[in-house]
Parts: structure tokens; C-alpha cells; sequence
């Protein structure tokens, strides 16, 4: 009884010390490795300092996964009359630099931080900060060292939360 005692009180500090473990904001960033992700599914845009961003940005993970300095295409959209939009444009990545061309949104996200699975805060290209979260950790309370992060870069100013719960469930590729 005792051994088993001890092996749930290791255990329970083994996980304690993994869930407080100090976020490495250290860069550089890979935009290449951001924008693959997980590898499917894709993000949702949670939170910005842009006020002109629609509800419910999406952008899918490309079924091409990228390298650094190739160009994949890949597809996004936001809310609009109540469906969720599907438009498509052209992605590379180049050193911390997200760089889009074609489609309606052209231009260079600057990736701040990532852990290249669940969460990314970016620059966007028209100067306001974004977290985005992967579809499968949307509805998780706290986004850990990604929330960290978004409020350091915008010392919680002027944030919008353009995901909704009502926001309707990513497309298919």
C-alpha cells in the first residue's frame, strides 16, 4: 500500500513540475514548422488587436506540408452570413516569416511564438498581434504560454475575441 502511495505521489509531482515548466520564448521561430502544425486540421484565430478582423478566422494546415523557402497552397476564410467562407492562397515560409500571396489577404505575418502543435501569436500584416489555436484545443480554457505570450506583446490592450463558441466547425479539405 505504501509503494503504491509513493509511485501516485511521484507521479502527481512529476506532472506538477511538466504543467508549471517556465514557456521558452527564446526564438528564432520556424514559420515553416508553424504553418504544417500537427500536421491536419487547422486554426481558428481566437483573439486580435485588429479591429477590422471578421469572426471566426480559419486557416487549414496545407495537405502539402511546407519547408522552409517553398510556397503550398493552402485555405482560409472567416464568417460570413452565417457559413464559414473558403477562399485560397499561396504560403511560405521564410525564416520567422509567414508569407502569403494571391488570395484576398496577401502579405507577411511575423511569427512571435509557437509551440508547433496547438498555438501560434503572430504580427499580422497590418500590424495587429493574433493567437491562434488549433480546432482540437479551441474550447480549452487556457492556451498556456501562447496566452503568456499574446498578453505580453499587447499588454492586454484593445483585445477582440473573434472566435465564438457559435463559430461553425472548420471545413474539410
Amino acid at each position: 500500500m505504501v509503494s503504491v502511495a509513493i509511485a501516485v505521489a511521484c507521479l502527481f509531482a512529476a506532472v506538477s513540475t511538466e504543467a508549471s515548466a517556465p514557456c521558452n520564448f527564446n526564438g528564432p521561430f520556424q514559420a515553416w514548422r508553424s504553418v504544417n502544425g500537427p500536421g491536419s486540421g487547422g486554426y481558428y484565430m481566437v483573439k486580435t488587436t485588429d479591429p477590422q478582423t471578421p469572426d471566426c478566422p480559419y486557416v487549414l494546415v496545407p495537405r502539402t506540408r511546407l519547408t522552409e523557402g517553398d510556397a503550398v497552397e493552402f485555405t482560409y476564410g472567416s464568417l460570413e452570413d452565417g457559413e464559414l467562407t473558403r477562399r485560397t492562397a499561396t504560403v511560405s515560409g521564410q525564416g520567422s516569416n509567414i508569407v502569403v500571396t494571391g488570395g484576398d489577404n496577401p502579405g507577411t505575418t511575423t511569427l512571435i511564438f509557437s509551440d508547433y502543435q496547438t498555438c501560434d501569436v503572430v504580427r499580422g500584416p497590418t500590424g495587429g498581434y493574433e493567437l491562434w489555436v488549433h480546432a482540437d484545443n479551441v474550447h480549452d480554457s487556457s492556451h498556456g504560454c501562447c496566452d503568456t505570450k499574446f498578453y505580453q506583446v499587447t499588454g492586454g490592450n484593445g483585445i477582440r475575441d473573434v472566435y465564438q463558441e457559435t463559430c461553425p466547425p472548420l471545413p474539410t479539405q
